[in-house]
């Protein structure tokens, strides 16, 4: 597992109306073998489902659909998130290669 940051940034803030465009940034502790790129997604709901999926899978499918609601509620107000120690497989972060 490669431990880092993960940063969302909601790229579309201004127009609250449109489909929400998000961009995702995973900032690794260590040097890595791959450069790693943003990760773009659309709708809340592919972020939800992101974030719940990208979660340690030995917690509860509720408990992590929580805690991904409650960094969308932070997103939603302030328009970028930082998580700290992430863990991401090297399998998870080939949507982030360049």
């Amino acid at each position: 597992m490669i431990e880092g940051s993960l940063d969302i940034y909601w790229e579309n803030n201004e127009d609250v109306a449109a489909t929400p465009r998000y961009r995702l940034r995973f900032l690794p502790l260590r040097k890595m073998d791959m450069t790693l790129g943003p990760k773009s997604l659309v709708g809340k709901e592919a972020l939800l489902d992101y974030l719940a999926t990208m979660q340690d899978s030995t917690v509860t499918t509720e408990r992590r659909r929580l805690y991904a609601r409650e960094w969308l509620l932070q997103l939603s107000s302030r328009t970028t998130v930082s998580l700290t120690l992430v863990q991401f497989s090297k399998e998870q972060l080939e949507g982030f290669r360049l």
